[in-house]
């Protein structure tokens, strides 16, 4: 009866931690999604703001600047404005 006993504290230990060891992987994958995700967000806003910073230096109007990448005029200013101070 002890050895009955043992061996269910024993599995239930064993189960514990691997659930512990699924849940950190999960945890793990999520992290790695989750960065991904922010670096093609943050990939996707440099080349927003590089094109910007291009058709304004090619003279294309804020107006039409913020019409075609969807920001508002105030936006589009804020990219040129903080890239004029570099």
């Amino acid at each position: 009866k002890d050895k009955e006993y043992c061996k269910m504290v024993w599995d239930s230990r064993i189960d514990e931690k691997l659930r512990n060891i699924d849940a950190y992987n999960g945890g793990k994958e999520d992290g790695i999604e989750e960065g991904l995700e922010q670096g093609i967000k943050q990939g996707i806003k440099q080349n927003q703001e590089q094109m910007i910073l291009e058709f304004y230096k090619n003279n294309v109007s804020i107006d039409i600047i913020a019409k075609s990448s969807g920001l508002t005029v105030s936006e589009v200013e804020d990219i040129i404005n903080s890239d004029s101070k570099k």
